[in-house]
This record gives C-alpha cells, sequence and structure tokens, in this order.
C-alpha cells in the first residue's frame, strides 16, 4: 500500500469512528484530528516497509483545562481504532496559520504497513 493510500486508510477509519479527522492541515477545524506522515523502516529489500504516523488531536483554544475537556473523550474514541507505539503526549500544542499561538494538541504515535 502506498503513503498516501495508507494515510487516507487511517483517516477513514478514524472517520468512521465518529472523529473529525484531516491529513490536509489546510482543512483541521478543531476539536479534530490532523494526521501527519512520521517516518519509514524499510523491513525488505523489496521496499515493504513500516510509516510512523503522528496523530495530532486538537483543540480550540480555550485555555489548557478546556483543551483537557475537549481531547479526552476524542482520544478515547481514538484509542478504540489505532495502538500507539510511543506513550500519548498530553502536553503538545499545534500552530495552524492564522491561529495565533499554539492550540492545545494531545500527540498519539501509531505504525501502518506501506509499500514504496
Amino acid at each position: 500500500m502506498s503513503i498516501d493510500s495508507a494515510l487516507n486508510e487511517l483517516v477513514t477509519a478514524i472517520r468512521a469512528a465518529g472523529l473529525r479527522v484531516t491529513a490536509d492541515l489546510r482543512d483541521l477545524n478543531p476539536p479534530a484530528i490532523a494526521v501527519k506522515a512520521g517516518s519509514v523502516v524499510l523491513d525488505r529489500l523489496c521496499g515493504e516497509g513500516t510509516m510512523t504516523v503522528e496523530l495530532y488531536l486538537v483543540a480550540p483554544d480555550h485555555g489548557s483545562n478546556q483543551g483537557h475537556k475537549a481531547l479526552a473523550p476524542m482520544l478515547k474514541k481514538l484509542l478504540a481504532v489505532v495502538d500507539p507505539v510511543q506513550p500519548v503526549q498530553l502536553s503538545m500544542t499545534m500552530a495552524l496559520s492564522g491561529q495565533g499561538g499554539g492550540l492545545p494538541a494531545y500527540l498519539v504515535t501509531t505504525e501502518v504497513s506501506v509499500e514504496l
């Protein structure tokens, strides 16, 4: 599966869980999840490998406490769809064009299979 197809499949699975999600940051409208390709480790000479994917759960900028109130239920739904490969980061921020400072965010890192 190509990188683009793997990301689209993941977006579809997350959306099916009832979450707002996009792989295009221009379409991110918090509260929502931004899907970003991370890195690829080639497992075989034929171009098959494992890609890390960063899932940023982003809340509107209404302060830290309100951010956690918006992000915690999203995280619970997301964890029914993906398995984190690293500890979930709870004190992240994400800067979006035209949004001023960083927005409250959680980071979940997962993995998917790809073929280059």
